[in-house]
């Protein structure tokens, strides 16, 4: 078993169903993974799905969770009245970054979700968009989101 399936296997909810949080004190008393967001599409309240550790020990989550991972590459399909927010296009193609996305998307796994505000615990639909990875990259890139002493603005 992978540390990441023991972690799951560890969570438990809040009493809130809309917070979500990590319990760890079987594995590290010591280490806090903080809270768990829920799934981004809408109609689905499942806790995301762990994507991995950063550089400093902190829990990387995806925006969904694992059914609607695996409906997004046809491993599966979303629950009953779930509706999937990652779009088929780039959302660039409006020139929201500067420049209008012109990317041929030859598969939904070309696409990415990206946290327009840069924080990746928000996962409420209207701060979710679908970009290309080089848009999202570039995004990321303009936007500082992940430069550890760059302040995010209000």
């Amino acid at each position: 078993m992978t540390s990441a399936q023991s972690m799951l296997q560890s969570y438990k909810p809040n009493s809130n169903p809309k917070e979500h949080t990590v319990n760890t004190t079987k594995k590290n008393p010591s280490q806090n993974w903080g809270e768990r967001p829920t799934c981004c599409n809408i109609n689905c309240h499942q806790p995301v799905t762990y994507s991995h550790k950063s550089v400093a020990g902190v829990p990387r989550w995806r925006p969904v969770c694992s059914r609607c991972q695996r409906a997004s590459y046809g491993g599966g399909e979303l629950a009953e009245g779930v509706v999937a927010i990652k779009r088929e296009h780039c959302e660039n193609v409006d020139g929201r970054l500067g420049y209008v996305c012109s990317a041929h998307i030859p598969y939904p796994g070309a696409l990415e979700l990206d946290h327009r505000n840069g924080d990746r615990l928000d996962n409420v639909p209207a701060n979710i968009q679908t970009l290309c990875k080089v848009c999202h990259s570039y995004k990321s890139h303009i936007s500082r989101d992940f430069d550890k002493t760059h302040t995010k603005r209000d």
